[in-house]
C-alpha cells in the first residue's frame, strides 16, 4: 500500500489551486480504494494496518481540503474593479470572474466550497478534532470536523464552584511557584484544587474569596461565567500585594480582560490551548485559548519561565 501515500501539502512545491482539488479528489479515492480492501479481507492484521491508512489519508485530506477552502475565500478578495468609486457606480471588470464561475471550472460545488472555507477559518478547533479522532482509531470526517467547529462556537462557562470545574494541569502551577518563590493564596479554590497548587491559604466557596483579604503571592484561576469572572479582575486589580499569576481566557474583546491587562506588568500567551484536569480524571479543553498574566517586580523572569507555554511581552 506504500504506492498510494500521498505527500502532506507542505512537502510539495507552491500548487496552482486546480491541483489542490485534483489532490482532494486523488485522497478520496485512495480511501476509496481502501475502504473495498478492507472489505476484500479477513486477516484482523491487514485490517488493522487498512484502517491505520484510512485514518491517515483522511486527515490528509481534511487539510488538503482546508488548503482548498483557503484558496477559494480569496476569490471575492481578488476582484478587481472598475468605473466612478461612488458607490453605485463601481462595477465589476469585464476580465473578471465571478466566484460561481470560478468554482464551476474547478468543479466544486458551492456548498463544498462553504464547508472547507469554514473548516479553514477555524484551523485550531479542524487539528484538535483530528487529532482526537486518531487517538480514538476514529477516521476523521469533514462532518465531523464541521460539528466540531459548531460546538465550539456555542457559548460555555467552567463553572469553578460545581462538579465540572476544570483545574489547572501541575506544570503551570508548579511555573508559577518557580517565579514568586511561593503560593501564599489562592482566592478561588477548593480542597481538590489545592492538592496541586498547595497554597499557603485558599478560599472556597463558601469562604467566598471576593470579600476577604488577598495579599502576598497570589494564583488565580478565576471563575469563568462572565459574572463572577469581572468581580474577581476588579478584586485582583484593587488590590494590594506582592506578586500574582493570573490565568484566564484570552478574551481581549472583554472588559474584563482589558482591566487585568492594563494592570498587568507582562502577559503570556499560550500556544494551543490548555487541557484542564477535572476530578473524574479526563481532561477539559476550553473554546478559545488561555493566557497568563504577571503582577509583580519580575516581569523577565515569568517571561522566561512561562515562555515554554507560548509567548509574551511586558506591559
Amino acid at each position: 500500500m506504500n504506492e498510494l501515500i500521498t505527500p502532506e501539502l507542505s512537502q510539495l512545491p507552491a500548487l496552482p489551486t486546480n491541483e489542490i482539488k485534483e489532490g482532494v479528489d486523488k485522497i478520496g479515492g485512495c480511501i476509496r480504494m481502501l475502504a473495498a480492501a478492507k472489505k476484500a479481507t479477513a486477516d484482523q492484521t491487514v485490517i488493522n494496518e487498512v484502517d491505520d491508512q484510512i485514518r491517515k489519508y483522511s486527515a490528509l485530506r481534511i487539510r488538503w481540503q482546508m488548503e482548498l477552502g483557503r484558496r477559494t475565500s480569496e476569490i471575492e478578495k481578488n476582484t478587481e474593479f472598475h468605473g466612478n468609486q461612488h458607490l453605485g457606480d463601481v462595477q465589476p471588470s469585464d476580465n473578471t470572474k465571478n466566484k460561481s464561475e470560478k468554482l464551476k471550472e474547478l468543479g466544486i460545488s458551492k456548498q463544498r466550497a462553504s464547508e472547507n472555507e469554514r473548516m479553514a477559518s477555524e484551523p485550531e478547533i479542524v487539528e484538535e478534532y483530528i487529532e482526537r479522532a486518531i487517538e480514538q482509531n476514529e477516521a476523521p470526517t469533514t462532518s465531523g470536523a464541521l460539528k466540531a467547529i459548531q460546538q465550539a462556537k456555542k457559548p460555555h462557562v467552567v463553572n469553578n464552584s460545581k462538579d465540572d470545574e476544570w483545574y489547572t494541569p501541575e506544570q503551570y502551577i508548579e511555573a508559577a511557584r518557580f517565579v514568586m518563590g511561593s503560593i501564599d493564596l489562592d482566592p478561588a479554590s477548593n480542597d481538590f484544587a489545592n492538592e496541586t497548587v498547595k497554597a499557603a491559604v485558599y478560599y472556597d466557596e463558601a469562604m467566598n474569596g471576593l470579600e476577604r483579604d488577598w495579599y502576598g503571592n497570589i494564583w488565580l484561576n478565576p471563575p469563568y461565567s462572565s459574572a463572577l469572572i469581572q468581580q474577581f479582575a476588579e478584586k485582583l486589580t484593587s488590590s494590594t500585594f506582592e506578586q500574582a499569576i493570573v490565568l484566564v481566557n484570552n478574551a481581549t474583546e472583554t472588559g474584563w480582560f482589558r482591566r487585568l491587562a492594563d494592570e498587568a506588568d507582562a502577559v503570556l500567551f499560550t500556544t494551543g490551548r490548555i487541557k484542564y484536569r477535572k476530578r473524574d480524571g479526563e481532561h477539559g479543553t476550553p473554546l478559545q485559548g488561555q493566557a497568563f498574566l504577571y503582577y509583580g517586580n519580575q516581569p523577565e523572569t515569568f517571561l522566561r519561565v512561562f515562555g515554554q507555554f507560548g509567548w509574551g511581552a511586558r506591559l
